[in-house]
């Protein structure tokens, strides 16, 4: 039982996560994506993206930071809301 309980809260916090990665702009979660959920280096997302890699390094903060508030939202009030962080090329 209580397996199944810490199974269904994995699989909770994995939806949550989805749901604000997909609140995230493109530029931001493409690359938080590549580096957090598939663990590629930083050189290998400014590779795939073709950006500079300062670019990639600010991207992933600024993704990470507005994912942060992003599941802070989810958790306080059950749904997802994120404040928009300027987008930067």
């Amino acid at each position: 039982m209580k397996i199944d309980n810490q199974r269904k809260r994995r699989q909770a916090e994995a939806r949550r996560i989805q749901e604000a990665l997909a609140q995230l702009p493109d530029s931001y979660r493409e690359v938080v994506t590549l580096r957090d959920v598939q663990e590629l280096s930083y050189e290998e997302v400014a590779e795939i993206t073709a950006l500079p890699l300062g670019t990639v390094k600010s991207r992933i903060h600024r993704g990470r930071s507005a994912l942060q508030d992003a599941l802070r939202h989810i958790h306080d009030s059950g749904t997802a809301t994120f404040s928009r962080h300027r987008t930067h090329s």
